[in-house]
């Protein structure tokens, strides 16, 4: 039977807590909680793939290893926690707005300390963590989810605020030119929106690092042709996957995964996709 999520949401107000909770409900442990729903846990399983890959490349080549103590902003299902153990990691905490993403990671990795947090309440963030403090801070697939802007910058100092000194910022947007909204429940924000709150607290940008070319390509507004040509490539594979009723749209999503990872690689070995599609950030912490 094909399964449907709905945002609760009323007269187009996007609840950030209400959807996530109700996401994590009904696909319990399923990348398609974290990835696009409507595609099935077949297409967001296998394109995860390259989301673990890019941020090892990421850490890699900023020498980014010599990490003991890990706050995950956003844990989710735990879909890095492959690198996570690579890195032997003594000390993860992940917090999340879905209690039932909580329970579960809780029941699925019990060396883990996880905890319900709505990431913009500095109250709940400091009554969760105490006076902690870590070599590593991440917020992957979490910002742009916060489309009010003053929450946006509450969450972003609240997890800024918990890297150590000389620690790490790990952060993923599309980083456009412009900020905009192209679903109710997705801001896009340029760099300097970043920038602009990590600044103040003491954060300097290392590197960046593009995650897709084709796979997940924006909704924002584009002009150049290769963009537009990207763009329709994504459209049309995700409009055919969600045609596909049932438990078969699993194997057709993986399937339309496979086909696309191979073109990837080599459009962004190109600079295709810059700017339009996602990217990790690296940020150093330099100063308290």
């Amino acid at each position: 039977m094909k399964r449907t999520v709905n945002p609760p949401q009323k007269a187009g107000v996007y609840r950030n807590a209400g959807y996530w909770q109700s996401l994590h409900a009904e696909r319990a442990g399923e990348f398609s909680a974290v990835g696009y729903p409507e595609l099935g846990d077949g297409f967001n399983r296998t394109t995860y793939k390259l989301r673990l890959h890019a941020l090892q490349r990421l850490l890699q080549r900023c020498a980014v290893s010599r990490v003991t103590s890990l706050l995950e902003g956003g844990v989710g299902i735990g879909a890095y926690a492959p690198i996570w153990r690579k890195f032997q990691i003594k000390r993860w905490v992940g917090l999340d707005i879905s209690g039932t993403a909580v329970e579960q990671m809780s029941k699925a990795f019990p060396a883990g300390e996880f905890h319900k947090v709505d990431l913009c309440d500095g109250m709940e963030t400091d009554a969760a963590l105490g006076a902690s403090r870590f070599d590593l801070v991440t917020a992957i697939d979490i910002l742009y989810h916060i489309v009010d802007d003053g929450s946006f910058a509450n969450a972003l100092s609240n997890l800024a605020a918990r890297a150590r000194t000389t620690g790490h910022l790990v952060l993923s947007d599309i980083f456009c030119g412009q900020a905009c909204i192209p679903a109710a429940h997705v801001k896009r924000r340029p760099m300097k929106g970043y920038e602009g709150i990590l600044k103040p607290l003491g954060f300097r940008l290392i590197a960046r690092e593009q995650v897709f070319a084709v796979i997940g390509y924006s909704e924002i507004p584009m002009a150049g042709l290769s963009d537009k040509l990207l763009s329709a490539a994504w459209r049309g594979t995700a409009k055919f996957v969600r045609t596909i009723p049932g438990s078969a749209r699993n194997l057709v999503g993986t399937a339309a995964a496979h086909a696309l990872k191979p073109l990837d690689a080599p459009l962004r070995a190109m600079g295709l996709g810059r700017g339009s599609n996602l990217e990790l950030a690296l940020f150093r912490r330099i100063s308290s």
